[in-house]
């Protein structure tokens, strides 16, 4: 059921988990949307995106219990294994260019079947989830 406005949050939360295994222990910043007006239409959204999230090359992983698993059965004798950090890697992804692709892989692919909703609905629905959101940090808007 869908709630009446006045009871949503107006602001995305923005809080920050710390980062023990760094120096200095850096927070890494969350922003909450529970509660705020688009929490549930990105719930619905992300189902059915989610066909778009998957790789070609089926080398997704959904948890380190299944990489594990995976180098169980490989012969990895000889090979190097390496682990990147990338700095603000989502604070830093092109979000026109993310849903222009998802839009792409959704209804362009051949191995996925495009949803019911007209791509540009979708789209614009996605836009209306993910850009231009204001949060709140220490009780202050952004």
């Amino acid at each position: 059921s869908i709630k009446d406005c006045t009871q949503w949050e107006s602001h995305w939360i923005m809080y920050g988990l710390p980062k023990v295994h760094k120096k200095d222990v850096p927070l890494r910043p969350i922003c909450s949307a529970v509660g705020t007006a688009t929490y549930s239409l990105g719930k619905y959204l992300a189902k059915i995106i989610q066909p778009a999230s998957k790789n070609v090359y089926n080398t997704d992983l959904d948890n380190t219990f299944q990489f594990v698993n995976q180098l169980k059965v490989r012969d990895i004798s000889g090979s190097y294994m390496v682990s990147y950090d990338v700095q603000s890697l989502f604070t830093n992804v092109p979000l026109e260019k993310t849903i222009d692709i998802c839009m792409d892989r959704l209804y362009r692919s051949s191995t996925v079947n495009p949803p019911d909703i007209p791509e540009d609905i979708l789209a614009k629905l996605i836009r209306l989830c993910v850009c231009n959101n204001t949060f709140l940090f220490d009780g202050v808007k952004d």
